[in-house]
């Protein structure tokens, strides 16, 4: 090596000291951060904050679907529609507002096809004395469909038995493909 290849090496050398080249996580010129230290009491990681979200009960006295808030905690979606589908079974009933998921009927899997909820539910969902009436049965798919899609991701739901496609449960909604939502039956506030 010539002394003109010694002089640019050492120039090289000399900039990389003083622009600070040794890079500690990846950036230039970094302040090293230190380990946080484990001791006999570590910090404990925050709660999962819940948000909330609506569900459509059934009021039959309206006609409509009314809305209720619920608390929804952080998590996959499906776990999220999960508890909007407890949350639509377990409500309280009243004089004017039903549930829309039978007594006795279980969801049994969720998936996500796309933006479409796939809700699998137990025989007992299908139960005709609960879905009698064309009105009755319009609103309670519509308060199961309306609750499931105010989820952020999920624009339509298919219903299944038993993993069957659902022609209809009450013969008066058609559930052969899947359903979107139906803001023409909530209730005005």
């Amino acid at each position: 090596m010539g002394s003109r290849s010694h002089c640019w090496v050492a120039a090289v050398v000399a900039l990389c000291l003083t622009a600070g080249c040794s890079r500690r996580s990846g950036q230039q010129g970094a302040t090293p951060v230190p380990e946080p230290k484990s001791g006999p009491n570590p910090a404990k990681p925050a709660p999962t904050e819940a948000r909330q979200t609506r569900i459509y009960l059934v009021d039959v006295e309206k006609d409509r679907l009314v809305p209720e808030q619920i608390d929804l905690p952080e998590g996959p979606l499906d776990k999220q529609i999960e508890t909007v589908v407890k949350a639509l079974a377990e409500a309280e009933e009243t004089a004017s507002r039903v549930r829309c998921i039978p007594p006795g009927a279980t969801l049994t899997k969720v998936s996500m096809t796309g933006d479409t909820a796939v809700l699998d539910f137990s025989e007992a969902f299908s139960e005709p004395s609960f879905w009698a009436g064309s009105e009755t049965e319009l609103l309670r798919v519509y308060a199961l469909v309306d609750s499931v899609t105010e989820l952020k991701g999920v624009r339509r739901v298919r219903l299944l038995t038993e993993g069957q496609p659902i022609e209809s449960l009450g013969g008066h909604v058609e559930l052969t493909e899947p359903v979107t939502r139906d803001e023409t039956l909530i209730a005005e506030q």
